[in-house]
């Protein structure tokens, strides 16, 4: 009947949303199907902050017992988190590159997918991982090392979470770089170890020469150290400006990467 309106088919925004979310789904199901069948990387970057916080656990209660009120355990255990989780970023490539190297990516450009769908797709599953070694990190120095988490349980949240979408979105963005295994690891390793050393996840800024404390801002592990470190030893205000900060380069560094890889988009091969 006319004016009879149930009959009709929802309307095109709200097909435009159901839409992504399939989308979206199908992306995150195929890149959780590529990690569980190759689940070496998750697995290493789930030990290796283990292993290093027992490790170098020891040295920061040695290089801090000079400095009252300092916690050797809350100062390890946020700059492991930032240093591993830097090296990290290879994952996302190796997510993205996989495409390349399964003769999909084009498969992928001729569907309804965007590109910002497929970044979130690949990336969301890692995002997990990225939380999940946040967990087994702080859960370990607590219940071992007695952490004392000193902050609001929402703050360090926030903190953990703007940190791993940052990752992610350096991640997205290396990707777009490189054309070649061999690219992946070099951009990952190097890129990973000057930035992790800058923004002091390696050593506190402060033990650092005075050119080094100057360019530390420059590095988004500067932050995250912040971040994290601001939410572990209850420190609102520090914890606010650096998530602050890694949301700016998050959206940044997100749509850089959009527009890089939508240059690609539909071609066998990345631009260089």
């Amino acid at each position: 009947m006319p004016g009879d309106r149930r009959a009709q088919p929802a309307s095109g925004p709200r097909q435009s949303v159901v839409g992504s979310l399939h989308r979206l789904a199908a992306l995150v199901r195929h890149s959780a199907v590529l990690l569980r069948r190759d689940p070496g990387p998750v697995v290493s970057r789930l030990c290796m902050p283990v292993v290093l916080l027992v490790v170098f656990q020891p040295l920061y209660r040695a290089a801090l017992a000079s400095r009252s009120g300092t916690s050797a355990i809350a100062e390890t255990a946020p700059r492991l988190l930032v240093m591993v989780s830097m090296f990290g970023v290879s994952m996302v490539g190796v997510s993205m590159l996989s495409e390349r190297l399964l003769r999909t990516w084009s498969r992928l450009s001729a569907t309804p997918v965007k590109v910002w769908e497929l970044l979130v797709g690949k990336t969301l599953p890692l995002f997990g991982v990225l939380l999940a070694q946040q967990v087994l990190v702080l859960s370990l120095a607590r219940l071992a090392f007695g952490l004392r988490l000193g902050g609001d349980l929402p703050v360090l949240l926030a903190a953990g979470v703007s940190w791993a979408l940052c990752v992610l979105a350096l991640g997205a963005l290396m990707s777009s770089f490189v054309h070649s295994q061999s690219q992946l690891s070099s951009f990952s390793d190097v890129g990973g170890l000057v930035l992790s050393s800058l923004g002091g996840a390696m050593a506190p800024v402060t033990m650092m020469p005075g050119w080094v404390a100057a360019i530390a801002p420059a590095s988004p592990a500067y932050w995250g150290v912040r971040a994290l470190r601001g939410g572990l030893q209850g420190q609102p205000g520090q914890a606010a400006s650096s998530i602050a900060v890694l949301c700016a380069l998050t959206v940044t560094v997100g749509a850089i990467a959009c527009w890089r890889i939508g240059r690609s988009w539909g071609q066998p091969t990345l631009i260089s």
